[in-house]
């Protein structure tokens, strides 16, 4: 999906509109152009340098632009292959080392030369993808758990689901955890009706895939159940339900819950890296995002898990379509060259994004690749939603994923490889890496999204990620660099 054409909006906005900034309504209440804040990759230069030509005519290059201009050709050709991040891009302009440091612990590819496998590294070393029981195993558990729909309708879902202070470390029972995120597809969208799923069986493969998180301390199941309330929040407080058709939502939800079923506890360079069986497998492309669509799917298939049956064979397979593309959205290697287009996207104001398409074929025909687009956006900024969560939230978050990066580079030293950027427990802190991450990769994806909720909803969650930027700077300036883990103990300005 990576190297899918522009959506038919944005071609017909280059053609027609790009950059007419006379044509624009000056009292537009809902505007959003780029700033300093956003990302400019190649997809943005060569936009911009289309309107240049529009408005002021095709005039000879100096070969500085030239090169420039290939050079971004080249980027676009390789999207889906992991495209590289020029260390040079004005938007790290003061951010060269944290650049070094914190990209390739996100599996994302600088300008360097790749690590090989090490020969004396075991192919498969002390971790497994998810085991999946065979179809007896799994028929056998679901009759000895067999219960009335009036059992599985949790009352409270609506409080749970909506709540701007959500804080994933309270959940972790799993049945009532799929009681919860079950009666979400529920309301305020009718998707069990309209879809014709059994509310029973829906609950028990919410059920099998949370029995498939490992114990990793931030990958986990909290992780997915925090990732679903804040994509729900988003579609139903921040009313950016209005943007996607039912099978989009349908397709968000389920992606959701599976999108880090199994994960490793590692990232896809050390699978690669090591030479491990999932890498093989999946030839060195999203390995994790690749597994973890591949066990929704198996779990789905097993008799009793699938809710899905009664759907015809071309809207399961174009539902299936927008899962799995809505899972390897999550892969942030892609992460740059994915805000580059998003954000090219958002910015084209006189094409704005179709609205109210869930009944109308006509407007899902013209927004389809529009909504695929947005599908990929929500997901993939709910994976990062922690990081606009408020303050006594999202500092135990980075705790918990510092201290998984923690066990990677555990990993590495027993394997006699070398440690990633910011897996060193000896030497490297999550903490000091926030200032970077937050301001440069999030903050850019962050923007354009909460152009598309609600300003109350989209305000507070910029409120919360400047107000985190600046505690983590606060606490390194005063305790200097140690582990997040050190530091949010000294945190005396918020309730733990």
């Amino acid at each position: 999906f990576w190297n899918a054409p522009a959506p038919s909006s944005m071609i017909s906005w280059i053609v027609n509109s790009l950059c007419d900034g006379s044509r624009f309504d000056k009292e537009e209440s809902r505007r959003f152009e780029r700033s300093e804040l956003s990302y400019l990759g190649s997809y943005a230069l060569l936009l911009s340098f289309l309107a240049q030509c529009r408005l002021e005519g095709c005039l000879p290059l100096e070969k500085d632009h030239y090169d420039q201009l290939v050079g971004a050709v080249e980027a676009l050709s390789q999207q889906g292959r992991g495209q590289q991040v020029n260390c040079d891009n004005a938007h790290f302009s003061g951010f060269e080392t944290e650049v070094k440091e914190v990209l390739p612990a996100f599996s994302i590819k600088l300008n360097m030369a790749r690590r090989h496998s090490q020969s004396g590294e075991p192919m498969g070393h002390e971790l497994s993808a998810p085991h999946v029981d065979t179809l007896e195993e799994e028929e056998e558990d679901v009759r000895k758990n067999r219960r009335t729909t009036s059992e599985l309708v949790d009352s409270n879902v609506a409080v749970i689901l909506n709540d701007l202070d959500f804080d994933g470390r309270s959940r972790g029972n799993i049945k009532q955890d799929a009681r919860t995120l079950a009666s979400g597809f529920m309301d305020p969208h009718p998707l069990l009706e309209r879809y014709s799923i059994d509310l029973i069986v829906l609950t028990r493969w919410i059920e099998a895939i949370a029995e498939k998180y490992n114990q990793v301390p931030y990958h986990c199941w909290r992780h997915a159940f925090d990732v679903f309330q804040f994509s729900y929040m988003a579609i139903t407080v921040g009313v950016a339900h209005k943007f996607f058709n039912y099978q989009d939502i349908l397709a968000m939800f389920i992606a959701i819950i599976a999108h880090d079923v199994g994960h490793l506890g590692v990232n896809n360079n050390y699978l690669i890296q090591t030479g491990h069986q999932l890498a093989l497998t999946y030839n060195d492309k999203s390995v994790l995002e690749n597994m973890h669509a591949s066990v929704c799917f198996m779990m789905l298939g097993t008799p009793g898990l699938n809710f899905l049956a009664d759907q015809p064979k071309p809207q399961y397979a174009n539902l299936r379509e927008k899962v799995i593309d809505a899972i390897l959205a999550t892969d942030m290697a892609h992460h740059f060259e994915f805000v580059d287009r998003f954000t090219a996207r958002v910015s084209a104001q006189e094409m704005p994004f179709q609205e109210d398409t869930k009944d109308d074929r006509s407007r899902q025909k013209t927004s389809k690749g529009d909504r695929r687009m947005l599908l990929q956006a929500f997901t993939h900024m709910a994976d990062l939603g922690h990081c606009c969560r408020p303050w006594k939230v999202h500092k135990h978050m980075v705790v918990l994923l510092e201290e998984e990066f923690f066990l990677q580079g555990d990993r590495e030293k027993e394997a006699g490889l070398p440690v990633m950027p910011l897996m060193n427990r000896n030497q490297d802190s999550a903490a000091t890496a926030q200032g970077f991450f937050l301001d440069k990769m999030v903050i850019p994806l962050l923007v354009p999204y909460t152009n598309l909720l609600l300003p109350d909803l989209g305000k507070r969650l910029l409120d919360n990620i400047e107000e985190n930027k600046q505690r983590w700077a606060q606490l390194v300036e005063k305790h200097g660099k140690k582990t997040a883990a050190e530091l949010v103990p000294l945190d005396n300005n918020a309730p733990t």
